[in-house]
């Protein structure tokens, strides 16, 4: 194990960190302390210079860690005492009692943030100051001005006359000095003297600077540029006018629409953070307590979906819905709930209506409609007192109770099953299959189970085409004879029910056709009769 020589008084070490990058910072900059300078300090005798960063010296002794370098530099501001550590992103602001706050600057929009919206007090000269930094920025290159620049360089560089160039932004962060910019060409023949290192954007000039040091400065026309990016911003801010208006007249409809069906459209902010307004407590304490809450409801309660997936049962969730509704245990109103199931009357004892987050509002409730919420101060399942503007609600089920819930609704699907008495039905297309059935037997057996296969065209007329199923022989029979036979036959069940409903005694002619539709009956059912004794033999 390597013992370095460190000097807590002088911040000096003899370790290769302290000596490759640390050294050359002066004392008061906190870069200068490596891991064992951190690891040796008293954190309670700070210099006056380091107390600012006592935060950050707690946390880096806990990790055994340098403090970091990866920021530009120290900015000190002179009326609040703030320190800043200057960089692209994020940085770290310090006040002198040694509190650290986040703050954010857009270097291409001018808009700025601070970390969860932690402010110190006089954060004002923070701010004017990146503000004016801002306004200091030039403009970047509007319209036309690449096209013109690219012109330009292809005069005073004339080995890039027949050159395709294009002009993109580089990496650097856009400062005072000004905006800098690449230069992407494409060549066959590229000459390394002529290559061009940056272009440097300024509000009045241009300047091509190569990599070899010599310049090319080019006049800018700033009033251009500046009414350019004027009107670009009138564009944009007349787009977004016309989005809001749309917006608001799309939000006031839905209003109208919702208030016509005795609901509100309002736009709050969710449940936990309601809760949160309402407590003087830490936001991040009480969002986590708000989760513990809801976690704890989704312990104990469940949709019926799953309960019923979980339960294994054959029941399906539409199903179960509508047995408790002819139990009168759910219901649904169209004006209220968004006509979603409503727990009501002995289902409460099973579920609950929990509110919600929801973007609708029943404007008034009726009384026997009853709604859990979660307290803002206990962040306990209450009931809801409060019956106007209150959020949409959705029917959770005690997990504990589901089963002597699903044993109801399966008791009353039996009993039900009970009470229905079977009903015989005929298809048309089995009443149509009876009757051609009467007039058409097998040539070869006189079977009746056959089957209609393919029609097919005669000279003068049409066949129809079957096949027996007992002895598989295929036989044929005219269509247009069939068809006048079956269209003046009844189906079997027709002729049993009402066998003379149409014969006239009193005349005899009547009395032979009878007997012959009599004779075919029998021969249908005598038919069926020998086939099922020949399956059973």
């Amino acid at each position: 194990m390597n013992i370095y020589d460190t000097d807590v008084t002088n911040l000096t070490c003899n370790c290769e960190d302290w000596k490759q990058t640390r050294n050359t910072y002066s004392k008061d900059d906190p870069r200068r302390l490596c891991k064992h300078l951190i690891n040796k300090m008293n954190v309670s005798s700070l210099t006056n210079s380091l107390k600012y960063f006592i935060e950050d010296i707690e946390f880096y002794k806990t990790k055994e860690w340098g403090f970091k370098q990866d920021f530009e530099k120290i900015l000190t501001f002179p009326i609040n005492n703030f320190k800043v550590l200057i960089d692209v992103g994020w940085m770290n602001v310090y006040d002198s009692d040694g509190n650290k706050y986040g703050y954010l600057n857009d270097s291409y929009t001018g808009e700025h943030w601070w970390a969860k919206k932690n402010k110190p007090i006089g954060f004002e000269e923070v701010e004017s100051f990146f503000k004016k930094r801002f306004n200091a920025i030039p403009l970047p290159l509007q319209g036309k001005e690449k096209s013109d620049v690219i012109k330009y360089i292809k005069e005073v560089i004339p080995s890039k006359k027949n050159t395709r160039l294009s002009i993109e932004d580089d990496q650097y962060e856009p400062s005072p000095d000004g905006i800098y910019y690449c230069l992407y060409e494409s060549a066959n023949d590229y000459v390394s003297e002529d290559e061009v290192r940056h272009i440097i954007v300024k509000n009045n000039e241009i300047i091509i600077e190569m990599y070899y040091g010599k310049l090319f400065q080019y006049n800018r026309d700033y009033e251009y540029a500046k009414s350019f990016i004027e009107d670009m911003r009138e564009k944009e801010q007349e787009r977004l006018n016309n989005e809001k208006r749309e917006y608001e007249e799309e939000l006031s409809k839905k209003r109208d629409k919702a208030k016509d069906k005795g609901y509100l459209w309002e736009i709050k902010d969710t449940l936990y953070r309601e809760a949160i307004t309402f407590c003087n407590r830490d936001h991040e304490a009480q969002y986590t307590k708000y989760i513990e809450a809801t976690n704890k409801v989704s312990d104990e309660y469940s949709n019926a979906k799953k309960l019923l997936k979980s339960s294994k049962s054959d029941i399906t969730s539409i199903l179960f819905h509508k047995i408790l509704n002819n139990l009168k245990m759910i219901k649904k109103v169209r004006t209220l709930n968004l006509n979603e199931w409503i727990i009501i009357n002995d289902g409460l004892k099973y579920g609950i209506n929990i509110e919600k987050d929801s973007k609708y509002f029943s404007e008034i409730i009726p009384d026997w409609y009853k709604i859990t919420t979660i307290n803002a101060k206990t962040l306990e399942l209450v009931e809801q007192r409060n019956r106007q503007n209150v959020r949409m609600t959705k029917a959770l089920w005690k997990n504990s109770q589901f089963e002597e819930l699903l044993e109801l609704v399966i008791k009353h699907i039996e009993n039900q099953n009970r009470e229905k008495k079977p009903v015989e039905r005929t298809s048309s297309k089995q009443a149509e299959r009876e009757k051609w059935l009467i007039n058409v037997s097998c040539h070869n057996c006189s079977s009746k189970n056959i089957h209609k296969k393919d029609k097919r065209q005669r000279k003068n007329f049409q066949v129809q085409r079957y096949q027996c199923m007992d002895c598989k022989s295929i036989f044929q029979e005219r269509i247009d004879e069939i068809s006048s036979e079956v269209k003046n036959t009844e189906s079997p069940n027709d002729m049993i029910k009402n066998p003379i409903e149409n014969l006239d005694i009193n005349n005899n002619n009547d009395i032979k056709p009878s007997v012959s539709i009599f004779k075919k009956i029998i021969n249908f059912f005598s038919s069926d009769k020998r086939k099922n004794n020949e399956k059973f033999k």
